[in-house]
């Protein structure tokens, strides 16, 4: 029930963060979120929700499309919470 919770509270917070502003290359937010930083295993939450493309070290030319995924969006989403 305090999953579900803090899922709510989270899906309800990210609307307003739109996971195009991120210019960090996908690998490295992984990186970072698999290390334990919070705020990256929340902005890879982010990618998974929204299934949305990345821009790579700011370039509009390379860009990483995430597939959207709800299951990895909740897993990463309890990891930083």
């Amino acid at each position: 029930m305090k999953a579900l919770i803090i899922l709510c509270l989270l899906m309800v917070i990210i609307s307003a963060v739109p996971v195009s502003a991120l210019e960090l290359e996908l690998g490295d937010i992984i990186r970072k979120a698999s290390d334990g930083d919070p705020e990256y295993q929340y902005r890879l939450g982010l990618v998974f929700f929204q299934g949305e493309t990345l821009h790579v070290l700011g370039s509009e030319d390379s860009k990483i499309a995430a597939r959207q995924d709800y299951g990895k969006a909740y897993e990463w989403f309890l990891k930083s919470a």
